[in-house]
């Protein structure tokens, strides 16, 4: 390594701060010092670096969160939205909120394989305001899966009645439960295996709920290709598009097709 180099003048200044690197490392002050002239000890405290790791994990638990309730994809912010729409972006939420939480596991468990006690550890979490549940989950490797809480339940109904449209969340919320009973079981050792393609409603518009008592079957979908080609001509529409999109969707569609008001 090349002496009075930038990296070594950054490494000075977060052991003077106290300032973790990218990877949690913190430096002290005489370490770098005797790196100026070509010589550096890098010394790792895993305890203090679970302090700067729990922030990020915070950080990231409440961005996962978001992808339900926020951004440009919210499914609460107002206007119609699909039983689809829901379905997916809880299922985006939740992948997102498993990944987090996978990371906090296996940083948990490097942190134990470097000697640190687990009392210690779980002051850290403790600290944080991180309640004792939710840090035993972490470190037994339980998926703590989000579910939208009852003020978010009722902003779904407020806007249906501001905007006169029927309530996405009450038309998927028993597929929602049964996600959420799957994703409960699931341990941060393995991997996010749920799709959206196995929650979607069928063409006629009956929903797959995994663990449910099968319905009568529907005449729609034993159709030949032929009658439903039948039916595109006369509605313009597939009975997949008639059942999953709204009003305001299947308009686009038709015009797509040339069949609809410019």
């Amino acid at each position: 390594m090349v002496p009075l180099s930038a990296p070594q003048f950054e490494r000075l200044g977060q052991a003077i701060t106290g300032t973790p690197s990218e990877r949690g490392e913190f430096y002290e002050i005489g370490d770098e010092v005797a790196g100026f002239g070509g010589f550096r000890v890098v010394k790792l405290n895993p305890l203090k670096s679970m302090g700067f790791k729990i922030t990020n994990y915070q950080a990231g638990m409440r961005d996962a969160r978001r992808e339900f309730t926020g951004g440009a994809e919210s499914v609460i912010k107002g206007g119609p939205k699909t039983g689809q729409e829901v379905l997916r972006q809880f299922l985006i939420a939740n992948e997102a909120l498993f990944n987090v939480q996978k990371d906090m596991f296996q940083d948990i468990n490097a942190a134990q394989t470097l000697g640190v006690n687990s009392d210690r550890l779980y002051e850290e979490f403790a600290k944080r305001q991180i309640g004792r549940k939710q840090t035993g989950n972490l470190f037994e490797g339980n998926f703590d899966p989000y579910y939208p809480s009852e003020s978010i339940r009722r902003r779904f109904q407020e806007i249906a009645e501001e905007i006169g449209r029927p309530n996405p969340y009450e038309e998927v919320e028993d597929i929602l439960m049964d996600i959420y009973e799957r994703l409960s079981d699931m341990n941060l050792e393995d991997g996010f295996d749920l799709t959206l393609e196995e929650y979607l409603p069928t063409a006629g518009g009956m929903a797959q709920t995994p663990m449910l008592e099968t319905p009568g079957v529907n005449p729609e979908l034993v159709q030949s290709p032929m009658m439903q080609n039948m039916n595109v001509m006369q509605t313009g529409l597939t009975p997949t598009e008639q059942a999953l999109l709204s009003p305001e969707e299947q308009a686009i569609r038709l015009r797509q097709r040339g069949m609809g008001r410019a």
